[in-house]
């Protein structure tokens, strides 16, 4: 790719005329364009793109995923998504499918499920195999939770019963090749400070009519329509409340991740981006935050995140420059997984 804007997302400034060389699945240089010249000997027969001097970031990342929501049969009154999927070889390449075109058509190339169902396991290690019509794929299996007397889990949860019991689970997803894990505990005030937040605004701020983009509700865990007026502004004031609280946290270098942790994900990130730069972030840390924030609360660093030798060769090229306009993250984009072009859909 050559005549590139890119994002060094580790500033947030932007560097003009750049070539990123891509071989397979990785960047191997990004150069000044004028540099292009002299490497003509190594790029024989390669192919050219020409991002005449668009904004080109690292692929978009959701931190915070749940793959129940791309499939969902209902909502429990809790807001969890309730699917029952049948695994079969072919139903989950069928699944990822369908899956992909949730995501890669907006910009998405690596997605974290943060507590997963464990009956699902098989699907989850299929995904984990890369492939570029498909999102890299991190998945937690099922969200580890004690037992405690009359708790109904949630959907997913699995309960352990004691430490034997968890420590048979942690092994189980280690060896079926899982390295990220879920537990839920109570934080105590110092670990704050090594946390990093993904905020899910567009949850809330699609239900008070904030978003960009709306998901229709499949139950009853979000419905606005029978607010009164005085409920409607109650939950309007409460959201403006909670986005300046996402941005004090960043204002003080909390670090910061896009998750969406709802359905339709691809439109969720989008949206939850804009909703970040209008709590007032500034646009380019708003890419920064969905791109190498993702890669560092996941830390996969060395992969995601910065468009930087090494680094997998995922590229989103932008029609508009979001950095004029934030809701330009909507429009026409050219996606490049493990450097190759995505078809438009």
């Amino acid at each position: 790719m050559r005549r590139a804007t890119v994002l060094d997302t580790r500033t947030a400034k932007t560097l003009p005329d750049r070539a990123i060389v891509m071989r397979g699945d990785r960047i191997i240089q990004v150069v000044a364009d004028s540099a292009l010249d002299t490497l003509r000997g190594d790029l024989r027969g390669a192919q050219v793109l020409d991002a005449r001097a668009r904004l080109v970031i690292p692929g978009l990342i959701d931190a915070h995923h749940h793959t129940a929501y791309v499939f969902p049969d209902s909502i429990t009154p809790g807001g969890a998504a309730v699917s029952r999927l049948v695994i079969r070889a072919d139903s989950i390449a069928s699944y990822r499918a369908r899956w992909a075109s949730a995501y890669l058509p907006f910009g998405v190339t690596a997605v974290r499920e943060v507590g997963g169902d464990e009956r699902y396991l098989a699907l989850m290690t299929a995904w984990m195999r890369p492939t570029p019509s498909a999102p890299d794929f991190f998945p937690s299996a099922g969200a580890l939770v004690s037992h405690e007397e009359g708790r109904v889990p949630y959907v997913g949860h699995a309960i352990v019963r004691d430490s034997a019991d968890a420590v048979a689970r942690v092994r189980r997803y280690h060896d079926a090749g899982l390295r990220d894990v879920k537990l839920y505990w109570r934080l105590r005030e110092p670990e704050y400070v090594r946390a990093t937040v993904t905020p899910t605004l567009h949850i809330f701020a699609q239900r008070v009519g904030f978003a960009p983009y709306t998901t229709k509700s499949l139950g009853t865990f979000d419905r606005s329509d029978a607010w009164t007026p005085t409920q409607r502004d109650r939950a309007r004031r409460g959201y403006e409340i909670l986005a300046g609280y996402v941005r004090r946290m960043h204002e003080a270098g909390v670090g910061l991740a896009v998750g969406t942790d709802w359905l339709d994900p691809g439109h969720a990130v989008l949206s939850e981006m804009i909703l970040l730069q209008r709590a007032g972030i500034p646009m380019a840390d708003v890419l920064c935050i969905a791109t190498r924030g993702g890669a560092r609360v996941m830390e996969r660093e060395d992969d995601y995140g910065t468009i930087e030798p090494g680094r997998k060769a995922h590229v989103v090229i932008f029609d508009r420059n979001p950095l004029e306009d934030p809701e330009a993250v909507l429009a026409g984009k050219t996606l490049i997984k493990d450097g190759v072009v995505v078809p438009q859909r």
